[in-house]
């Protein structure tokens, strides 16, 4: 044997690996692995072929995921964090077919967003205005009974922390819901300088500032509501926790190895968490 032996992979074994990968959830190294190996077996058609296979099924286990935090995000009418996903699905698409319903998806979800911008102005303008006002232009929007709508979409202990409200807040908050985090951060800020222990401020401002493209500055505002809301879905859907906030802008922020220190003793495999986990 060579020195250069020594140094050199073998393919077999690394596709094992690869295979232990997928097997463990992490589809991403395994398909970066699996494509090397396939790759690298340009003589061995039995290795190709193991190799295509499990090409096959790291893409199918991610474009599954992408698709499935499609629909949550949908569902939640974080329409632009659902398109994003939408191009994570069409980048592991099996054929052009499944790419094209993908692309005609996103390009909708896309619609929906520039939608609940223009909602958000006028809900904003109609807040301004006075709830009630007639207006040729302007629908006439009972602000607090979508307030409470949205609000009854959260678990009673989480909801309960947004009664009495300031209208401000109010206002804010819808605007955050619609997808517009650029005027209501400044409310959120104001308001979480006077009180900065209220978890439920510094939750909604973190979230703006997610949306914003601003992760780093919304994880120890995450952080500190994670604190004091602790781990329990904040939704009655269960979409939505603390935790997986925070986990979200520490990846966003690019520390992917603070979220597997913090969460390496709190995920349990048999808990209905798979998101975080």
């Amino acid at each position: 044997m060579g020195l250069f032996d020594l140094f050199r992979s073998d393919p077999a074994a690394d596709l094992t690996k690869a295979e232990r990968m997928l097997d463990d959830g992490d589809a991403v190294r395994a398909l970066e692995r699996a494509r090397k190996v396939r790759n690298k077996a340009t003589d061995d058609d039995d290795l190709r072929a193991r190799a295509d296979a499990l090409v096959d099924r790291a893409q199918t286990q991610l474009r599954t995921r992408a698709l499935e935090t499609a629909d949550e995000r949908e569902s939640n009418e974080l329409f632009e964090e659902a398109a994003d996903w939408l191009d994570i699905a069409m980048s592991h698409a099996r054929d052009d077919a499944e790419r094209e319903a993908f692309d005609a998806r996103r390009t909708a979800l896309l619609a929906r967003a520039e939608e609940a911008r223009e909602r958000a102005a006028r809900l904003a303008e109609a807040s301004d205005r006075g709830v009630g006002e007639d207006d040729d232009d302007l629908p006439v929007i009972d602000l607090d009974a979508h307030y409470d709508t949205l609000v009854d979409m959260l678990t009673p202990e989480v909801g309960a922390r947004y009664a009495d409200r300031p209208a401000a807040f109010r206002t804010a908050w819808l605007q955050l819901n619609e997808g517009e985090a650029e005027p209501a951060e400044p409310v959120f800020e104001a308001l979480a300088a006077e009180t900065p222990d209220d978890p439920v401020l510094r939750l909604e401002r973190g979230r703006c500032r997610m949306l914003l493209g601003r992760p780093a500055d919304a994880i120890d505002d995450l952080a500190h509501a994670w604190e004091a809301l602790g781990d329990a879905p904040l939704d009655r859907a269960g979409t939505l926790t603390a935790p997986l906030l925070w986990a979200e802008a520490q990846l966003a922020a690019g520390d992917p190895a603070s979220v597997v220190t913090k969460l390496a003793d709190r995920v349990d495999p048999d808990r209905d968490d798979a998101a975080l986990l």
